[in-house]
């Protein structure tokens, strides 16, 4: 059951490192969910703790909070999995695997 499935095409379609408004839905040790929405579809992506912040993070739960607004950038979507991974970074460093 549940809502019907995000359409991830649309998450795919967005720009490379542009920034949305999301909201943290749940933190755990290993990074946070955080809800966003792209033309009307709305689907939760990971933000690992690596993409958390430009430094090192520890602790999520000392960065984010459940309910919290926050701005992402999408860095990776599986349509066929319907999974996404967002990240927190400034961006303005360019990692050295990016295609």
């Amino acid at each position: 059951g549940g809502r019907p499935r995000a359409d991830f095409t649309v998450f795919a379609d967005v720009p490379h490192g542009e920034k949305i408004k999301g909201t943290v839905k749940s933190v755990q040790k290993f990074g946070a969910f955080v809800e966003v929405e792209v033309e009307g579809q709305v689907a939760q992506g990971l933000v690992h703790v690596s993409e958390m912040s430009d430094d090192y993070v520890d602790d999520p739960f000392s960065v984010v909070s459940e309910g919290q607004e926050v701005e992402v950038s999408i860095k990776d979507v599986d349509v066929g999995a319907g999974k996404m991974a967002l990240s927190m970074k400034s961006g303005s460093e360019e990692s050295f695997d990016d295609e």
